[in-house]
């Protein structure tokens, strides 16, 4: 790519200014920001970092391009959302031993443990904080639960609701 005077006049005056954005930059010397970020290294013309430049500057037009970046994304955003709270929950379970206080289970399956809270001193269920992915409300909030497997948790809820026992 050849720059003539031109562009290089435009590129030193406006390139290290941090309140013209690059797009309109690109649009007066008609190269791609890559051209000028290379020409500009070259040339060592440096721009300050302080302002974060966007080619859409409204916040309606960030929505738009967030909407449709999540329209043609949203399979692998789900999948990816969905592994980091397997991951977190995978990493609180083994932070409380991975074994049911009740049954000594110890299962490499750690979808079938449940959080129970022997207080009522909880702030919020473990899940949610894990849904949310705030890992260290999570953990928080973990230590001060006891590790069951599904059916004894089902069970230790089922004793201190108010429901009477129906036999079988």
């Amino acid at each position: 790519m050849v720059w003539n005077n031109y562009q290089l006049k435009i590129l030193r005056e406006e390139y290290p200014n941090p309140k013209i954005s690059l797009y309109d930059i690109c649009k007066k010397i008609g190269k791609t920001k890559k051209a000028i970020f290379h020409k500009a290294s070259r040339e060592c013309i440096h721009r300050s970092k302080a302002n974060i430049d966007r080619k859409y500057q409204s916040k309606e037009d960030v929505k738009i391009i967030q909407r449709r970046y999540w329209i043609k994304n949203k399979n692998k955003i789900r999948i990816r959302r969905k592994l980091r709270r397997n991951e977190l929950k995978k990493k609180i379970v083994l932070l409380l031993e991975g074994e049911c206080k009740m049954c000594h289970i110890k299962s490499q399956y750690y979808q079938i443990y449940d959080f129970h809270h022997n207080n009522k001193d909880k702030e919020e269920n473990v899940g949610t904080f894990i849904s949310r992915l705030q890992e260290k409300k999570a953990v928080e909030e973990a230590k001060k639960c006891v590790l069951l497997c599904s059916n004894c948790h089902k069970i230790e809820q089922y004793k201190t609701s108010s429901i009477p026992a129906i036999p079988i």
